[in-house]
Formats: C-alpha cells, structure tokens, sequence
C-alpha cells in the first residue's frame, strides 16, 4: 500500500487534493501543517480514518520548504510505499493505475506535466534524471524499506529534493524503475485553476 505526505501551509487547497486521492488504494494520508510563524489550522479531516492531521514547527530546525514536515511523516512509516504530495498540486488520474504498491522494493520515477505549449503540444519533464535542478519532488515513489534510516530530507536546503533522489538513486540503483509516461504534474493545477487534463507522451 501507500502512504502520502503532504506539507501543508496552505490548507485552503486540500479539499482539491482529497479529491484526487484514490482512498481505496492507500493505507495513509499525513498532513503535516507547518506552524512556524505563530501560524495555526483547524483540523478538517477529524472523520476519515486514512487521514491524521499533526502540527510541527520547524523553525527550531531552520526548516525550508517543509522539509522538517516531510521528515516527521517519514518517521512515522514503517512499512509500504512513500509519495509526496505538496499542498499546490494533486495527484494525476493515470498515478494509481500505472504504479504497482504492490511488488516491493521499487523506485519508481517518472514523467511530469509542467504546461501546454499550444492545443497539440505539451512541454514536460522527463523523470530518468535524478539529479538535483533536473527532478521535482512529485516525480518518485519509493518502497520506505530501501531507504537507509538516516536519509531524510536536509532541513536548511532548498533543493533537498534533489540531493534525496541522487542519493536514492546511489542505494537503489537495482530497485529503479524509470516509468515513460506522464503521471504527476507541477504545481500548476491548483495556482492557477487550469484544467490541464490528462497529458501523455
């Protein structure tokens, strides 16, 4: 099964996330707000049992970019597959068809929707790159079990998505499946309300 993580400062757009999730095809949603700044958040998901809300302050830290969030979901996850979801995206309609949870020990990456160059052409990212200004954090999943227990996102870093997915690819080299389709976009989807669709390449 799998788990998703989401950092969340933006709680305005999680109902458009929830939306998009196929409950059916995972154990966990963890929602991590960041309450840095003084800031607070009414907990909306009090009746579904696949969902926890949490509260975490990364300030102490010198979080970026919820990276101090992602780690303390990832520390709660002792078994099954791992997916970021930021709180200005959503989940592909093609992501749970095309993704085995079930085979485990994978590294999965794979291509990303970035926007529509005109009505028959779309400009992506491929996902057979994994190296840091070339990823985005929604382009890989992972089974938590082929991660090292000390590898977590770099707290101060900007782009520690980057160095986490060279350093995945370092140990799991054997493990990665690189999956030529698009199945993840950028964050465009709720920042500007565009219906993008289903992209494929």
């Amino acid at each position: 099964m799998l788990s998703i993580i989401t950092p969340c400062s933006r709680p305005e757009n999680l109902p458009r996330l929830f939306q998009s999730i196929n409950f059916n095809k995972i154990n966990h949603w963890y929602i991590v707000y960041d309450t840095s700044k003084d800031r607070s958040y009414e907990h909306i998901f009090h009746n579904y049992q696949k969902i926890s809300e949490h509260n975490i302050d990364g300030t102490p830290f010198n979080s970026k970019s919820g990276n101090y969030q992602r780690n303390y979901a990832l520390n709660l996850i002792k078994e099954g597959y791992v997916y970021f979801l930021d709180d200005d995206n959503l989940i592909h309609p093609d992501f749970f068809t095309e993704l085995d949870f079930n085979t485990p020990n994978k590294l999965y990456t794979f291509d990303q929707f970035l926007r529509k160059k005109d009505e028959n052409n779309i400009i992506y990212r491929k996902g057979n790159v994994l190296r840091t200004n070339h990823f985005d954090m929604a382009q890989f999943c992972f089974d938590i079990s082929i991660k090292p227990k000390n590898l977590l996102f770099e707290n101060t870093l900007y782009a520690a998505d980057g160095k986490l997915i060279e350093e995945l690819d370092e140990v799991c080299k054997d493990n990665h499946i690189y999956i030529p389709k698009i199945l993840c976009y950028y964050n465009n989807p709720i920042v500007t309300g565009k219906q993008i669709g289903r992209a494929h390449v």
